[in-house]
């Protein structure tokens, strides 16, 4: 029977994660952060996913569970390896912190850092090189896909870097520990690029073909999420499959996988996962974290069909979260995911152009894409937990194509602030990396910096140019307070309390707040395609008109998020029948909340001036 991390296990390691801003106050020197953390100093193998400065906002401390950290648990501890393990991100410490905590225990001879993206890097060598520094004799790896992809710079740059492991990183760290604990040599590992032997570098590891045979992830970020002093959890996180087949030229996932196949784990595997965590931890909400939880051959669609069923047949009354592309949905397996209790899902759209859809390699049309968004809003599931992925600016795109990716999005809907900025990230290994070095528009920086680029078209490139300065005026004069409360929001949500109604009224809020901020970017696009290029000042001015109109709401929010940091409560008056009203700041705030369950859907809110007397 396969083997996984036990309850106990997970009781006896939980308070290995970081407690940090979570309870009353930073710990103040090392020796209370190994007290609270719980640390072995005897573990051998200390893993770390460090903090990404100044990103981290963006996820909220409910959301940040580590499953890739999880799955190295596991993988060592099912080999009888004791393990030490920090989630920066999740305790809120920083990287600092965590090197000083790891230098207090000698006992360490492994330190595995995950390095899963570009931007992330910087931090991890500052890490490296302070851990090198301190004097210990220990070796230091990292993984992930950006490790993956640029195993070479890495170690050339990186000296205080001994070795990557690249793709799958189960079976590779628990073989270089042994490696290490024994004495022996490196280049018998395969899947490990490293230092010192150069004939070694050509070393590959097959992909790991039975997802069944490997421990569950170990659930030490989920165990401090749920304790009194953890963030709590929206989602627990589960894999049921690892890769993609599609090609789209601007990801990377191949690069860690080597090819396009998609293994999938049993559904009776998943199953049992699923009840350990109802069991264990008493939740029955799920993120299903694949790149793709449907493909669309027959064989991929049996497999999500025969989930479904048997999550009915069990009666397990779980909600949960995928991601997919437009192309694999229809009304037959939207209506097995929902009545198997899917309640949010993000699609794969990207653009709303077929040219651009052409050049992205997505293979699928816009009309597809309005298809999916068409047959997701024909169901009981509300439109915020309808999201997807749009790249707006896009290297090989014409300036036409730009307009009918405005005008898609505008349409859909689905409009963000963030959409409409959204420029093609260009990663190692892509196909769009390799086109746009090949065609000598690619500016590479030091590692750790995502490349720059110039447009094919120059008129996609002065529109871009132009749209980001005003943007970013738009920003220093007006919304920089805007992106203040909202970033205070985001920070400090998991600490929000009930009543849910106060809880909504500030998301109602935020996102009347956004779409001012939209609509002053809705008429840049509007005047830039219609020739009126002159009026692009005047918005600008009207922008800064709508001061008067955030001021007083950005204000009841700091304050809302004031009281539940044990501020004064405010007067909100139930009208009955889920209608609530608020006077403040000279205005008078109504909504009626919808309700599924015990959970708020959505709102409908009016806001109006009020006279004070």
């Amino acid at each position: 029977m396969r083997a996984y991390v036990s309850a106990a296990r997970d009781s006896f390691t939980s308070n290995s994660m970081s407690l940090s801003r979570f309870t009353q106050g930073r710990l103040a020197t090392v020796k209370s952060m190994k007290t609270m953390f719980n640390l072995s100093e005897t573990a051998p193998v200390f893993l770390i996913y460090p903090r990404l400065q100044n990103y981290s906002y963006k996820i909220q401390a409910q959301d940040r569970e580590s499953l890739a950290l999880g799955y190295l648990i596991g993988a060592l501890e099912s080999s009888a390896v004791e393990v030490n393990a920090i989630n920066a991100e999740l305790g809120d410490l920083s990287n600092d912190e965590v090197v000083d905590l790891i230098a207090s225990f000698p006992n360490t001879r492994l330190i595995g850092i995950s390095a899963g993206s570009e931007k992330v890097f910087p931090h991890v060598e500052r890490m490296c090189k302070r851990l090198k520094g301190n004097g210990a004799e220990i070796h230091i790896t990292t993984g992930g896909i950006f490790a993956t992809t640029a195993y070479a710079d890495i170690l050339e740059q990186s000296t205080y870097i001994d070795s990557v492991c690249l793709g799958e990183g189960e079976h590779v760290i628990v073989e270089l520990y042994q490696a290490i604990a024994n004495g022996n040599r490196l280049d018998g590992i395969p899947g490990l690029k490293f230092r010192g032997q150069e004939d070694s570098l050509a070393t590959t590891r097959s992909r790991i073909s039975n997802l069944d045979s490997l421990s569950f992830p170990s659930r030490r970020d989920l165990t401090f999420m749920v304790s009194p002093e953890g963030p709590g959890v929206r989602k627990v996180k589960i894999a049921t499959s690892r890769g993609c087949y599609a090609r789209c030229s601007f990801c990377s996932i191949h690069e860690i996988f080597g090819n396009r196949l998609v293994q999938r784990r049993s559904v009776e595997n998943i199953i049992q996962e699923i009840r350990y965590i109802i069991d264990r931890f008493a939740i029955n909400r799920f993120s299903f974290m694949d790149d793709l939880f449907i493909t669309p051959s027959t064989s991929g669609r049996a497999w999500v069909m025969s989930f479904c069923q048997e999550i009915v047949r069990q009666k397990l009354e779980i909600r949960f979260w995928i991601e997919t592309r437009a192309d694999t949905l229809d009304r037959e397996i939207v209506d097995a995911l929902l009545s198997a209790g899917m309640d949010s899902i993000f699609i794969g759209i990207e653009a709303g152009s077929t040219g651009v859809l052409k050049k992205m390699q997505k293979d699928v049309t816009a009309a597809q894409n309005l298809e999916a968004l068409h047959l997701l809003r024909s169901t009981p599931l509300d439109p915020e937990d309808i999201r997807f992925g749009y790249i707006m600016f896009v290297p090989n795109m014409s300036i036409g194509e730009l307009r009918e990716q405005y005008e898609w999005i505008r349409r859909s809907g689905h409009c963000r602030v963030q959409t409409l900025q959204n420029r093609m990230n260009i990663y190692r290994g892509t196909p769009e990396y390799k086109r746009l070095k090949a065609a000598g528009k690619l500016r590479e920086g030091p590692l750790g910096v995502l490349p720059s680029y110039d447009f094919d078209d120059p008129e996609v490139g002065v529109f871009e140019r132009l749209f980001r300065a005003f943007h970013n005026r738009c920003v220093e004069s007006v919304f920089s307070a805007v992106h203040d409360v909202q970033i205070r929001y985001i920070s400090r949500r998991h600490k929000f309390s009930k009543p849910p109604r106060q809880f909504n009224l500030m998301s109602e809020l935020l996102k009347r707040i956004e779409w001012i901020e939209r609509d002053h970017y809705y008429r840049f696009f509007d005047a830039h395609f219609s020739g009126a290029k002159s009026e692009i000042a005047r918005i600008e001015d009207a922008t800064r008109d709508d001061i008067d109109e955030l001021t007083p709401m950005i204000s009841l929010l700091n304050n809302l998020i004031d009281q539940n940091d044990g501020g004064l409560p405010f007067d909100i008056r139930d009208e009955g029948s889920g209608k609530s009203s608020l006077r403040t700041g000279g205005l008078l705030i109504e909504w009626e909340d919808k309700f599924r369950g015990d959970d708020i859907l959505h709102s409908s809110l009016q806001i109006s001036p009020v006279s004070i007397r």
